[in-house]
């Protein structure tokens, strides 16, 4: 079990570049319904360790971050997830980076996603939907 929760870690940021043309493409797909975000976008985040880049067992990818939320309680925010194989390591990802985010004092766990996510994020609960209507 050990040996397989390594195979799901953070990227550390020196290394960012080196894996860049991997994740990015994976992580774009995670942004296709986003009218405004793209991985890019959190690139300087990643480098700046403000923001972590997940590797899912050299299938998938993450991007993550600690944020304050309403109560002042750190929370982790799952901004990106994407990768073949969800139905193998979704259980496995949400408990490492659960685990990740107790260890960094955060109190909740929070990720907006496609409606499918639903049946793979085991404990969330849906709190709201993004609208969108073409002019």
């Amino acid at each position: 079990r050990l040996e397989q929760a390594r195979m799901i870690f953070p990227i550390d940021p020196v290394s960012i570049p080196s894996v860049w043309h991997l994740a990015a493409p994976q992580l774009n797909r995670a942004f296709e319904q986003s009218e405004s975000d793209t991985a890019s976008n959190h690139l300087f985040g990643l480098m700046h360790d403000n923001e972590q880049l997940w590797s899912i067992r050299s299938q998938a990818w993450a991007i993550t971050r600690v944020i304050l939320g309403k109560s002042g309680d750190r929370v982790l925010e799952i901004i990106a997830l994407a990768g073949a194989g969800v139905d193998e390591w979704g259980p496995e990802f949400f408990a490492v980076v659960e685990s990740w985010a107790r260890a960094n004092g955060c109190k909740r766990s929070v990720f907006t996603g496609r409606i499918g996510w639903k049946k793979h994020a085991p404990g969330y609960t849906a709190k709201r939907i993004t609208f969108l209507k073409e002019l």
